[in-house]
């Protein structure tokens, strides 16, 4: 985590804080937690052992770098105020949370596998809070692999990751830099079934093969433009939908302006 109170419950930012000035303690938990600063690691507080909260634990450096990132250049933004990471609200504590215009936006950043269920509960939990929600993957675009049989990149798609495609209308946010990130498409993917003929037990001619097989688990990402978070971003709210394995929740979305270009 990047934020912890000290004594007279100020919050404090890790890269802006000394040892020094602490003890400090979990906003959340309000049990302790430690400052760590060094020349490599991004600087954080983390919770003294034995850890019984949920918050900031399992956090990437990555995520901690890139959670700093947005924060700092949102902060910055004519159009932005309130500004906060890891703002508390009433089930839920977002990565990064403010107002842009009038319109109230949580950023949630997610590197690691998440369970569906979590992302609806979030996601549910935010509307009713009449915020606007923005999940972001941290890396600046889904790692690919070569399929040599139909010559092309491919990715193999999470089913959280399906889960965010299909919650913002065939589209996954990547980080870029700053408060810059480039939304995915994953088209899908088709392999060609070889034909292949043999004989029956009676005698009959059989075949089978001879076409193009849909492969659920591989996906051929497209990208558009890099967008700016507050300038590039609208709020829509989308209404419930269902298919075979999971509901989508009615959401409040913060989803780019752009056009479909796939």
């Amino acid at each position: 985590m990047l934020v912890a109170i000290n004594e007279i419950q100020e919050e404090n930012l890790a890269w802006l804080t000394e040892k020094s000035q602490g003890p400090f303690s979990c906003p959340e938990c309000k049990s302790e937690v430690i400052l760590r600063k060094g020349k490599v690691r991004a600087h954080h507080f983390a919770h003294k052992p034995p850890i019984n909260c949920i918050y900031g634990v399992g956090e990437s450096q990555k995520h901690l770098i890139v959670k700093r990132q947005i924060y700092e250049a949102l902060l910055n933004h004519p159009n932005c105020s309130r500004c906060q990471l890891e703002r508390r609200l009433k089930g839920v504590r977002p990565d990064i949370s403010l107002y842009v215009g009038d319109t109230r936006v949580a950023i949630e950043i997610q590197k690691s596998p998440i369970d569906i269920d979590d992302i609806y509960r979030r996601t549910q939990r935010y509307t009713e809070l009449d915020v606007y929600l923005l999940w972001i993957l941290p890396d600046d675009s889904p790692l690919t692999f070569f399929h040599k049989g139909e010559e092309t990149d491919v990715h193999r798609i999470k089913e959280w990751e399906k889960y965010l495609h299909a919650i913002y209308w065939g589209r996954v946010y990547y980080w870029q830099r700053n408060a810059l990130v480039s939304p995915y498409h994953f088209d899908k993917f088709e392999t060609w079934v070889e034909e292949s003929n043999w004989y029956s037990e009676d005698g009959d001619e059989m075949s089978a093969g001879g076409y193009y097989r849909e492969t659920k688990s591989l996906k051929v990402p497209s990208t558009h433009n890099e967008l700016h978070i507050a300038d590039d971003f609208q709020p829509i709210t989308r209404p419930q939908w269902s298919a075979k394995n999971w509901t989508v929740p009615n959401a409040k979305l913060w989803i780019d302006t752009s056009q479909k270009w796939w």
